[in-house]
Order: structure tokens, then sequence, then C-alpha cells
């Protein structure tokens, strides 16, 4: 399996690799602090679930999300963020799930 986790503040996305090494342990996990990074990941290896924050630099996780389901309709968007105010539109992308953080594995 693999995953991405994307995440522009570099402790929240490794408490977040942390958990999901936790949770899918023989999963390869792909981290980027920089949207853009992980769009090029994901033209080249084909990607199972994207762990995305909501508010970034440079580009929204909402924006990262589209982009991602160009490249692969079959993958699983579920976004992890401080925001709940986003949820609806997070939906809308036929997100998979919408996590608050901080993200704990109990």
């Amino acid at each position: 399996m693999n995953i991405l986790a994307v995440d522009d503040e570099k402790l929240a996305l490794e408490v977040l690799v942390n958990s999901i090494s936790e949770i899918v342990p023989d999963a390869d996990i792909y981290s980027f602090r920089k949207p853009s990074e992980a769009i090029k990941l994901a033209e080249d290896v084909d990607c199972d679930i994207a762990f995305l924050d909501i508010k970034m630099r440079g580009m929204t996780g909402l924006e990262l999300a589209k982009k991602l389901k160009d490249i692969n309709g079959k993958i699983n968007i579920i976004f992890v963020t401080g925001y709940s105010e986003y949820s609806l539109d997070a939906f809308r992308l036929y997100a998979s799930d919408y996590l608050l953080k901080p993200v704990d594995v109990q």
C-alpha cells in the first residue's frame, strides 16, 4: 500500500506519519511539506491513500486533492486539519474522511 502524507508544518507531518505507521506498519509512506512534490510523486507512483492538510502555503489541500484525483481517480483522500469549516468542501471532492488535528490513533 502506498500512502501520501502532505502537511507544510514539520511537526504535524511527523505526528501524522508516525500515526499512519502505527496503524499500517507495512505501508510505504511518502511524506511531503510541499504539495508540488506530492503531485510529482503521484504521477509516478500509484498511491492508494492521501492524507492532506487543508491550509498550506502555495496550494490548499482542496486544490491538491483535485489534482491527485485527476491523476488517480481511485485515490482515497483523507483531510487532516485544524479547520472544521472546510468539511463540506472536502466531501464535495469525494473525501473518504475528515480528521481534526491533533491526530491520535486511539
